[in-house]
């Protein structure tokens, strides 16, 4: 029997003979290592269905009742901004959060993010404790915020756990992988998404400014950027818009909002960001594991860095013609998928 089934196995006999869970066996099985979301789902709906009984958590998104400390030199300005800019979304009302979830489930988007940043600040509460791990605090609170989103997407009132347990034991999971998997993540870091937008917003002004589309190096120069990094930048560009066919344009133009280009973004517009990151994360992960790591390593998602066809060969062993073969036939792939 699969490792992970067998502890969801072992929990639920635990679960029958005594009624209920204990939290830390609710975390035991979030934190292993072969965790299984299926799995975890369907094992919730069948205990919930056999009377088990799951431990409500105590962590409340309101509950902190300082959540931008003023002498906590522990604490970058950026994050003391974000912390400050998140207390600017309420926290719900019971009969709010129903008609959000009632309208998310009808389809409609603006539901769904306005619940991701109802509970913008549980994840902060709980990223809390993960720190001095060697991962920084925006990093994890950019871990936990995927763990967030994944509960609002997943949850189901008729599992029997409220939605703030639900989403504690899913922010919990994400920021567990990721202090485990920061050195081989694999999503576009924010700050790279958010140079993007300020180089489409750049190349979109040039271009009405000059009648024409503008050169690389024209607009590396109002960036202040050198020319190597701006054409990485339009390389990356590219990028996104072609794995981006599979989504019908949206997670391209979801990232270039162009009601917000000039701006720095606000903390929705970070969110909206990370959404539509799943969703090219979830385009690369259909190839096989070379050739995601190859497309990767090529396009700069791991650490903003371009690499050269020669530099890609040499990291997999193989030359510089055979990385440009398996790029285009990977992404003519990863873009034909449906």
């Amino acid at each position: 029997m699969d490792g992970f089934v067998a502890d969801l196995t072992a929990a639920m006999r635990r679960g029958l003979e005594r009624g209920s869970l204990e939290a830390e066996e609710i975390d035991t099985l979030l934190h292993a290592p072969d965790f299984d979301p299926v799995a975890f789902d369907t094992f919730l709906a069948e205990a919930r269905l056999r009377g088990v009984r799951f431990p409500e958590d105590s962590v409340d998104p309101g509950s902190d009742p300082d959540p931008v400390p003023s002498v906590d030199h522990s604490i970058t300005d950026i994050e003391r901004r974000y912390l400050t800019e998140i207390q600017r979304y309420p926290l719900l009302r019971r009969e709010n959060e129903q008609e959000l979830w009632t309208a998310m489930r009808g389809g409609d988007e603006n539901a769904r993010k306005a619940l991701i940043l109802a509970y913008l600040r549980l994840v902060v509460s709980i990223a809390r404790s993960y720190r001095n791990r060697g991962v920084e605090f925006l990093d994890l609170i950019e871990e936990g915020n995927v763990g967030l989103i994944a509960a609002v997407d997943r949850y189901d009132v008729d599992r029997g756990v409220h939605f703030s347990t639900y989403a504690t034991w899913w922010i919990r999971q994400a920021l567990a992988r990721g202090v485990a998997n920061q050195a081989r993540t694999v999503r576009i870091p924010i700050h790279v998404l958010q140079m993007v937008r300020r180089y489409v917003a750049t190349e979109r002004r040039l271009e009405r400014e000059l009648h024409r589309r503008p050169e690389v190096l024209e607009i590396a120069r109002e960036l202040g950027l050198p020319s190597t990094r701006a054409n990485r930048l339009r390389t990356l560009i590219h990028a996104i818009r072609t794995l981006d066919v599979d989504l019908g344009g949206d997670a391209y133009h979801g990232l270039i909002d162009s009601e917000a280009l000039e701006q720095q973004p606000s903390i929705d517009q970070m969110v909206e960001m990370q959404m539509r990151n799943q969703h090219l994360d979830e385009l690369l992960k259909r190839l096989s594991g070379r050739e995601e790591a190859i497309l990767r390593l090529r396009y700069g998602f791991y650490d903003d860095k371009m690499h050269t066809l020669a530099e890609a060969g040499e990291q997999f062993g193989l030359s510089r013609e055979r990385i440009r073969q398996l790029i285009d036939s990977d992404t003519t792939e990863s873009t034909s998928v449906h």
